[in-house]
């Protein structure tokens, strides 16, 4: 995009520059159960550490709760807090949100409303 006199505005500097510097997107395909073929990406786990998005207080948490007392995955899950429980669902769902490429998976319509 330009301005009038032919210059790029700071919106396509900004999307050239960043276009130069990301890696190209590794996809996979999967086919379900019922037959329904997915496109997939990884999902960077320290990426989503680095930005803060994975609390290393829950990791941390649960690591030590299976570590002192061979507790399984669900047992552990159960220890945290409702606000850790809460924040460890709300991760895993902007995981699964992130991976799936097509069919995409959204938090709201064409609209924007709510699903």
């Amino acid at each position: 995009m330009t301005d009038i006199n032919n210059n790029q505005t700071a919106a396509a500097q900004y999307r050239a520059i960043r276009g130069q510097h990301q890696q190209p997107e590794e996809h996979f395909t999967r086919v379900s159960p019922s037959g329904m073929t997915w496109i997939l990406r990884r999902v960077p786990l320290m990426e989503h550490l680095f930005n803060g998005q994975l609390p290393l207080s829950i990791a941390a948490k649960m690591a030590a709760a299976k570590a002192g007392t061979k507790m399984d995955d669900t047992e552990a899950f159960a220890s945290l807090s409702f606000e850790e429980q809460a924040k460890s669902i709300e991760l895993t769902t902007s995981r699964i949100r992130y991976c799936c490429v097509s069919p995409r998976m959204c938090e709201s319509d064409a609209c924007g409303r709510l699903l």
